[in-house]
């Protein structure tokens, strides 16, 4: 698995496509709108909403606080 990247290092590419809700990540601290049992945890998108400004979010709310993040992991051998 990819090592975490600080975001003061490096934000992830944005996912330009028309219909596209913006690039797949995991984020630390995890998103704080689950709890930390459920399965997606950790998961959001990142790119330019609306606003133009490139931010973590999920659901249309803007996760704020984010430190670090990663790629999704790759689909498992088959």
């Amino acid at each position: 698995m990819s090592e975490w990247i600080r975001v003061s290092e490096r934000l992830p590419r944005c996912k330009r496509d028309v219909n596209s809700a913006g690039t797949p990540v995991l984020i630390w601290p995890r998103n704080p709108m689950f709890h930390e049992s459920d399965a997606i945890d950790g998961f959001c998108y990142y790119g330019k909403r609306t606003t133009g400004y490139a931010t973590f979010y999920l659901f249309g709310a803007e996760i704020t606080g984010v430190t670090h993040w990663m790629p999704l992991p790759g689909p498992p051998d088959a």
